[in-house]
């Protein structure tokens, strides 16, 4: 028998099936795969057909690469937002001399606008400070203060001192009603615009102001979310000292609205030296009309809380300070206008600022913004609790909110 050579034995061993299949040969596709017609179909497992949809591919019609076109109704990617890095304790921000450097060169600019747009829960701590643009005098500044003047002095809000004769008694009336016609007169100014729209975006969580002079209650925006704030049962707007708007009676505690007209003063001498209460006459006449016996007629005096004397409010305002002090979603506190020279004004500042930064709160921020740089004593108190020392005037914020 005649041997096979190896080109004939090769020959003889290869399929007649092409191994490569024409490219007539129609594309099926999953859905012919798992149709009950498909002897295919019990040998196929499911991860196989989710990979890819067209089991037989021509090897002479490569596929075509997909390219993505760009549509108008893609949502693109936000851009990553820049770290803002929290600035070393008590470092200073001068808002006078941060436009002469570069953009670049402004950490600690950009960290307060970061902030300032970025916190949702805020508390402001308030003095004189943000109402000296009104027109309405602080009592502190060496200039400006009240108290520089020779006509009046720290005496003058004392209790035990402006009733012990009739001279400190004028010149408390006189002080009075200069302030009260400065504050019904005063417009808002730009820092009350920023606490306006804070309230707008519901972010402000509760402003304590150290002023009488009530220009936050001609914020609309606050007065509303302080009207529909149904969260808690305490208000936004915390007098700490109380208002000249109105005057109280200390007999009966009823409270009306200031009139300077009643108060005796070198411009008005027909007034009274201490003004009597309207509601007590009024008793008093029904009284002796019945035959009962007298009970007093009370006086009156603006609803401040001079020194020497207990808040009429204290324990409600004591029951809210404590509350915003154990509060664990308020991440920033504004201390603004204010030398923190009142003891309780101090120490509400600092329990608030050592409750930021300790426990689950250390991400909160606490800024001080003043004219002048705060004192030695200030910053004992608070210790490395101030990220940002703000110095200049407060108005200029305004433009840092969006």
């Amino acid at each position: 028998m005649p041997s096979l050579s190896s080109d004939s034995s090769k020959t003889s061993l290869t399929p007649s099936v092409p191994l490569t299949p024409p490219t007539t040969l129609k594309k099926r596709t999953t859905r012919d795969v798992l149709s009950n017609e498909s002897p295919l179909a019990p040998k196929l497992l499911l991860h196989d057909l989710l990979k890819n949809d067209k089991l037989l591919t021509p090897a002479s019609s490569p596929q075509k690469k997909k390219i993505k076109q760009s549509s108008p109704l893609i949502k693109r990617k936000k851009p990553r937002r820049t770290t803002i890095h929290r600035p070393i304790a008590n470092s200073v921000l001068s808002l006078e001399c941060y436009p002469l450097i570069k953009p670049k060169e402004q950490p600690h600019n950009n960290y307060l606008r970061h902030i300032l747009n970025t916190c949702e829960n805020i508390v402001v701590v308030a003095g004189a400070g943000i109402s000296t643009h009104a027109g309405i005098p602080d009592f502190r500044s060496k200039q400006t203060g009240l108290y520089s003047k020779e006509k009046f002095n720290k005496s003058l809000m004392d209790i035990n001192m402006i009733y012990s004769n009739e001279s400190m008694t004028l010149k408390f009336n006189e002080l009075m009603v200069s302030l009260y016609l400065k504050s019904i007169h005063a417009e808002t100014t730009p820092f009350h615009q920023l606490l306006d729209k804070l309230a707008k975006q519901k972010r402000l969580k509760r402003i304590y102001t150290q002023n009488i002079d009530s220009l936050e209650t001609k914020l609309p925006h606050l007065m509303e979310y302080n009207d529909n704030n149904n969260s808690t049962n305490y208000p936004i707007l915390v007098q700490l000292h109380g208002n000249i708007s109105n005057t109280r009676c200390n007999k009966c505690n009823n409270i009306q609205k200031f009139d300077p007209h009643r108060l005796k003063t070198t411009e008005n001498p027909k007034g009274d030296l201490i003004a009597s209460c309207l509601e007590c006459e009024e008793l008093e006449y029904v009284r002796s009309v019945a035959g009962l016996r007298s009970k007093g007629v009370g006086s009156i005096r603006p609803t401040i809380t001079l020194y020497n004397e207990v808040h009429q409010d204290g324990d409600t305002i004591a029951n809210i300070i404590n509350y915003d002090t154990k509060l664990k979603s308020i991440d920033l506190l504004i201390i603004v206008g204010t030398m923190l020279s009142i003891p309780h004004v101090k120490k509400l500042c600092q329990n608030m600022a050592h409750s930021l930064k300790n426990g689950r709160r250390k991400k909160g921020h606490v800024i001080f913004i003043s004219n002048e740089p705060p004192t030695q004593s200030v910053l004992n108190a608070f210790k490395d609790t101030l990220d940002l020392i703000v110095i200049g005037d407060c108005q200029t914020l305004y433009n840092y909110i969006d």
